[in-house]
């Protein structure tokens, strides 16, 4: 993939970011400021800049080191979301007066980390433990026409076991 492909691919799965932040309530938790724009703008700043940082990382580095490389990259591309918000909302001067800016920039990266390491694994936990068709009652009810022995009908007796029954 030529880097400036691979830049628009990363711009336009920015836009897709922002889709899921859209979705997921970042307007209603005032994440972008007044306007959804920064948020999309942040959302395309970030896209280029993970996929700037990828595309040779994923060229260069080992199969180990990308275990630990992509699950971190998440992490990265949420700090430097927030930090574009932050950033394009302090140039818009954007922030209520009783805000403490650096505060709203801190909570919303902090709370994006919080979502993703808690709340996703949980919330994919209860989807499975709410789709298992696990059954309440025994499968087959009834009589059973077959019971396996006893595992002392299987072990053959110690050989000083008589004497032992006379005392």
């Amino acid at each position: 993939m030529s880097g400036a492909v691979g830049l628009l691919a990363g711009a336009f799965f920015g836009v897709l970011w922002w889709g899921v932040s859209w979705a997921l309530g970042a307007q209603a938790f005032g994440i972008w400021g007044r306007s959804a724009v920064t948020g999309l703008l942040a959302a395309i700043v970030t896209g280029i800049l993970i996929t700037a940082i990828s595309i040779p990382t994923y060229r260069r580095a080992s199969a180990r080191a990308l275990y630990w490389y992509s699950p971190l990259s998440v992490y990265a591309a949420i700090l430097i979301y927030g930090l574009a918000i932050f950033v394009l909302r302090h140039l818009l001067d954007d922030f209520a007066a009783n805000q403490a800016r650096w505060a709203v920039g801190l909570q919303s990266i902090l709370g994006m980390w919080w979502g993703i390491t808690v709340l996703v694994p949980l919330a994919k936990t209860a989807a499975v433990a709410t789709s298992c068709k696990c059954p309440s009652t025994p499968l087959s009810a009834g009589k059973v026409k077959s019971v396996p022995p006893p595992a002392s009908a299987l072990i053959p007796p110690a050989k000083n076991a008589d004497r032992h029954s006379q005392r």
